[in-house]
């Protein structure tokens, strides 16, 4: 039995004994009367968190905070974010390992769509085992920054570090503008993005090449715009598939929404717990993330250098030409996230800071942890010994994050394309 369906199976055991206890969840639904409509100008859903959980109105305003709204945010910095051909063409290059120097390694081989777009491993293998443990896509849509260190701002940026990786990928975006122009997905990126250069003069375009080697910065300004426009495209379409891919409402959402019964009563119990313990101080918003970054002392994986986190993901940012302060970045009148500043880097409290993961589909997500040191969701709340809770409450939160399994997304998109 995998991790991710033992814990599943344990939690709904769990769940099974706490209905002894609580008879009115039995099969999942509550047996709480219809709503009295007093005139206290609260929503439906309001009053039904303070009626349910007992929370204050503060505490009830985060709670509903938590729905998942039935549409996605805006695409940052990507006009070509809800386009169609850019759709269907980050659907095909999401699973083709023709763009990668590692057989058989593709975007896909970590964030697979039959294991909710993760991998199930503690870290990723790409051309080296690696050092981090894979998140998964389903959330990415919500997320502002990328990567545990978030040394992404877009989600159309984050994909790019994985094909340049030498570790992983071990691709450059020469390599990437070469094999898009000989593949078939040539005329769709020229429907929709124009046409590319003329990349078989390997004087000016070397076939291999990323900024710091002699080759790609002896090329002229231009030229070398005009791969990394390519880059950046293929970044923007591989978004715009990922956005496909958004899980949809769970249980929770339709009741925080105001449908009353579409969560049991031993998972309001843990809801409760949920916020009374202060883990909705982090795990805050539609995607249960407050985007922060936090040093949550994750032991070292055994022969593992110390991962830096944030502070060493702030330089990686300031650099990188696909950052929201770069020329391909697409403006919508809006302004784009502002510029980290460089102190983040000393910042002690920074190093060895990661970002807070999603807690949707959590209990599909195992392993835990920047570096999957994590193996069950029981592992991760004694990890937060600040976090006084007994077996009970532990278990009701558990149970309630079950309820954050959202509506898989549909096919095509949740399959492999035909090949």
């Amino acid at each position: 039995m995998t991790p991710t369906r033992a814990l599943t199976s344990a939690l709904m055991l769990s769940a099974f004994a706490a209905s002894a206890a609580f008879p009115a969840a039995c099969g999942g639904a509550s047996s709480t009367p219809a709503n009295p409509a007093p005139n206290d100008g609260l929503s439906v859903a309001a009053r039904n968190c303070r009626d349910d959980l007992a929370l204050t109105a503060a505490e009830c305003t985060a709670v509903l905070g938590l729905a998942l709204p039935d549409t996605l945010p805006p695409a940052r910095g990507n006009k070509y974010g809800d386009d169609p051909n850019a759709v269907e063409l980050g659907f095909r290059m999401f699973f083709d390992a023709r763009f990668s120097n590692v057989p058989d390694l593709r975007c896909a081989t970590c964030h697979l769509p039959e294991k909710a777009f993760d991998d199930a491993l503690a870290v990723s293998h790409g051309k080296v085992v690696l050092t981090r443990n894979s998140p998964t896509i389903l959330t990415a849509a919500w997320m502002q920054s990328y990567f545990w260190d978030g040394r992404a701002d877009s989600l159309w940026s984050q994909p790019l570090f994985a094909f340049e990786n030498a570790n992983e990928m071990d691709f450059t975006r020469l390599e990437l503008a070469h094999t898009l122009y000989v593949s078939p997905y040539r005329t769709k990126y020229e429907t929709l993005f124009g046409p590319m250069p003329n990349l078989t003069d390997t004087a000016r375009f070397p076939a291999r090449g990323i900024p710091g080697d002699a080759v790609f910065d002896a090329m002229a300004d231009a030229d070398k715009d005009a791969v990394e426009r390519i880059a950046a495209n293929v970044g923007k379409s591989l978004e715009a598939y990922m956005r496909k891919v958004a899980v949809g409402q769970a249980p929770l959402d339709r009741y925080l929404l105001g449908d009353r019964a579409a969560i049991s009563e031993y998972e309001k119990k843990g809801l409760s717990t949920f916020v009374k313990a202060k883990c909705i101080n982090c795990h805050s918003g539609p995607a249960f993330s407050d985007g922060k970054y936090y040093d949550m002392k994750v032991p070292v994986l055994p022969g593992a250098a110390a991962d830096p986190g944030r502070a060493g993901g702030v330089g990686v940012l300031s650099l990188n030409v696909f950052n929201a302060q770069g020329p391909y970045y697409d403006h919508d009148g809006s302004p784009p996230p502002a510029s980290v500043p460089a102190s983040v880097a000393t910042d002690p409290t920074q190093m060895g800071a990661f970002r807070t993961p999603t807690l949707r589909h959590v209990a599909s997500t195992a392993p835990y942890g920047h570096n999957g040191f994590y193996p069950t969701l029981d592992a991760v709340l004694a990890q937060h010994g600040d976090v006084a809770l007994d077996a009970e409450q532990k278990n009701s939160i558990m149970v309630f994050l079950l309820s954050l399994v959202g509506t898989y997304p549909s096919r095509p998109w949740s399959d492999w394309p035909a090949r």
